[in-house]
């Protein structure tokens, strides 16, 4: 073979075993880099941002070692801005999520995105999309209502979807009326915001314009005051004050645990000096009472739910200003669902251990319910006392989930037996229950198993305490009593005597007064917080009221419980300014009954 054809095959063979290499290192470096990345495939949840209880991740490969699943972690490669209060935990291998507290609030922009370190974290890179948007609910105006309240002033009821500010509502807020010599004249009329507070519901107060049409227009740049959603498009609603005297609406509460209630609500305030006014409900309501408010009727009774009913009022309903409805009018109107709830009746208290462990838990519509149990660490008592989360300060001993076998809108009551659940126990126990398809439906309480009895008396110098056997009543011996300062400062301890009796000094210091008083037995453990119901307040002024510019009075009665049908006795003593005994002049009072309903005014003051 010449020598050049040989050349020529040598080449080639170099050049093929080159391209070979190649495009086995090309192929090395590609699989090497997609086992390198990671990708998000999903994020949850895509709708209802508003009552979702979590965020969730979920990755098309293992990130995290099995060993990191289902507990807290501080070490999550993402972050959401802002940042709403909860924590990241592993749900498996390639889900991770962020559970949240509590609901997130509404108007508000919620971005997750990776950490800086990402790749240091997890030794992948992240590809694909790395910023997920998340958006509540914007401000909506839900509905409006407006009652007149006097035969000049009327009351429009705002309901947003979320609270509002009232100062900044009243900023974005106009309002005019048509002239009367030129309706396309308008002039501008003062509104008053009557909520003080934030609130999803706004009252304002208006004055009936000449011709008795208001206009009033919200800016559409409003926000809620927990968010930076605003509007979008302004809204404008017209007023128009009616001086008829009529049945409006009503207002259907759905009852929980107790009956349903119906508002009537009438155009005016009603005299609150007439009889109870007479309403026919059909079909009938066993058990229907009736009381009269501000500016309407409620109604009491054994309401079923989803059925409609209709009720008629007599035509001698009385208004403030002497009108009456003259016909009898009607109103039909539909009892929903009860709301779903849980409610443990003693939400505090003692249990002795060798008695009854039982606690009653009511429900109504919660087809499942997850109950936890924690035991308070003895060290924690004070923050836990102070309301510290419950993880911070106790220990998980029972987690079970039970389901109820209720009827539909039928409260009962379920007997919770801590004997069962925790076998011989003494202590401080945490019991929170939840529904399983809605944490936020629960209800908690505290419960001290113990067979301690602490009374305390505070001393000039000190305290001291008496610590007794609720079983059999005697005096312990023997029994370790600590006071301790609410920043959980140990202020004095001392052991009982045979009386059970100790007196312990307590010097004066940095560490503040007595707030809780601790027993200690063996395994026993007490607990007494002596001024529980005694409230002092740095920022108030403590100089007393100022003094009246007219008159001071105050009114009591010869007694303190009435049966129905007796007759209260009022005595009063009325000074002017000066504290000297006035002459006779008219005063008028009112007199509330337990439900806020006007019974009656007193007229007239004789010295």
């Amino acid at each position: 073979m010449p020598r050049t054809h040989r050349r020529f095959y040598a080449l080639a063979l170099c050049l093929l075993a080159l391209n070979s290499g190649g495009l086995l290192w090309v192929r090395y470096s590609v699989a090497s880099a997609a086992d390198h990345n990671i990708r998000i495939l999903s994020v949850q949840p895509t709708q209802d941002i508003d009552n979702a209880d979590r965020f969730t991740l979920l990755f098309d490969a293992p990130l995290v070692e099995p060993n990191a699943l289902n507990r807290k972690t501080n070490d999550a490669p993402f972050l959401i801005k802002p940042q709403p209060e909860g924590h990241w935990t592993w749900a498996s291998q390639e889900k991770l999520e962020f559970i949240l507290d509590s609901p997130l609030p509404a108007g508000c922009v919620f971005r997750i995105i990776p950490t800086n370190d990402f790749e240091e974290r997890t030794g992948r890179k992240l590809v694909g999309d790395k910023e997920f948007v998340f958006k509540t609910r914007v401000l909506i105006l839900v509905s409006h209502e407006f009652t007149p309240i006097e035969r000049n002033v009327g009351h429009l009821l705002l309901r947003f979807n979320q609270k509002v500010c009232p100062s900044e509502l009243h900023e974005h807020l106009s309002a005019n009326y048509p002239s009367p010599a030129n309706p396309e004249q308008l002039k501008e009329a003062a509104v008053t915001v009557l909520t003080r507070k934030p609130d999803s519901e706004i009252v304002l107060q208006l004055q009936r314009p000449i011709g008795d049409i208001l206009n009033l227009k919200i800016n559409g740049s409003l926000t809620g005051s927990e968010g930076n959603l605003p509007l979008g498009k302004s809204i404008e609603h017209t007023v128009r004050f009616d001086p008829v005297f009529k049945l409006d609406s009503v207002r259907v509460s759905p009852g929980q645990f107790d009956d349903a209630s119906v508002a009537l609500d009438f155009s005016r305030r009603l005299d609150r000096n007439q009889p109870t006014p007479r309403v026919t409900v059909t079909p009938a309501v066993s058990g229907m009472s009736l009381s009269v408010w501000w500016d309407d009727i409620h109604i009491h009774g054994d309401f079923e739910c989803n059925r409609r009913y209709t009720a008629t009022v007599s035509p001698d309903v009385l208004s403030d200003d002497g009108d009456t409805l003259g016909e009898p009018q009607s109103i039909s109107f539909t009892i929903p669902d009860r709301r779903p709830g849980l409610d443990i009746d003693a939400n505090h208290g003692i249990l002795n251990p060798n008695g009854n462990l039982t606690i009653d838990l009511k429900s109504v519509n919660v087809p499942k319910v997850d109950i936890s149990v924690s035991r308070v660490n003895p060290n924690n008592i004070v923050p836990h006392l102070r309301g510290a989360r419950s993880h911070a300060t106790s220990r998980s001993v029972v987690d079970r989930t039970i389901e109820l076998d209720t009827k539909h809108n039928q409260p009962e009551t379920m007997a919770l037996d801590l004997g069962k659940l925790l076998g011989n126990p003494r202590g401080i126990y945490s019991i929170d229950t939840a529904s399983s398809d809605d944490y936020w439906i629960d209800d908690n309480a505290i419960i001290t198993i113990t067979d301690l009895a602490v009374t305390a008396k505070s001393e000039r110098d000190g305290l001291w305490a008496w610590i007794t056997s609720l079983s059999t009543g005697k005096p312990l011996s023997g029994a370790t009593v600590e006071v301790v300062s609410y920043n959980n400062q140990v202020l004095a301890q001392g052991k009982t005597s045979e009386d059970g009796t100790v007196q312990l000094n307590i010097p004066k210091g940095p560490d503040g007064p007595v707030w809780v008083v601790l027993a200690r037995l063996g395994e026993d453990l007490a607990y007494l917080l002596p001024e529980r119901r005694t409230h002092t307040f740095d920022n108030v002024d403590q100089k007393g009221r100022e003094i009246p510019e007219t008159y001071d009075v105050m009114l009591y009665t010869e007694r303190g419980v009435y049966r129905p049908g007796d007759t209260v006795h009022l005595t009063g003593i009325v000074r002017d300014k000066n504290g000297q005994v006035p002459l006779s002049f008219p005063m008028e009072m009112s007199v509330l009954r337990p439900r806020w309903m006007y019974s009656r005014d007193l007229r007239g003051f004789d010295g």
